[in-house]
């Protein structure tokens, strides 16, 4: 049995698939490289991963952990699919982010690191403002 291969891990706002279009397309909506709060500990209530796997034969099983910068997993989801050419995969993952840093987004496949990717935590003090181009936390719902 072939294992598939990862090939993609895209944090974002959201994903949709197209479920009363007969091709059933996925739309990733507002990919995000990094999170920010200007105090911590901050919650992360919802954090959409698209993963995308090719090849493979067979059924697995996978988990994807946010993990923070001291090594400590914040937050897990698990997932199974039946392999073929390409399945796309989504979780979602959430919790207290305790402090500002480089977190990872590991995704597992039958308990081996398919891949990890850095998702950075940003610090902004609550004094920088629109003016120095922080984006008030109410009218950015894609962060922190």
């Amino acid at each position: 049995m072939s294992t598939p291969k990862l090939v993609a891990v895209v944090p974002s706002e959201d994903f949709l698939q197209s479920l009363s279009m007969p091709d059933r397309r996925i739309s990733i909506h507002r990919v995000f490289y990094d999170l920010f709060a200007p105090t911590y500990p901050a919650q992360a209530r919802r954090i959409p991963v698209t993963m995308i796997f090719c090849g493979g034969a067979g059924k697995y099983q996978g988990r994807l952990q946010l993990v923070d910068p001291a090594g400590d997993t914040v937050a897990e989801a698990r997932f199974s699919f039946q392999a073929s050419t390409m399945f796309v995969q989504h979780a979602v993952v959430g919790g207290e982010l305790r402090f500002p840093g480089e977190y990872r987004l590991d995704t597992w496949l039958e308990d081996r690191l398919a891949m990890s990717v850095p998702l950075t935590v940003v610090s902004t003090a609550p004094d920088e403002g629109v003016a120095a181009g922080a984006v008030p936390q109410e009218a950015a719902p894609d962060k922190v």
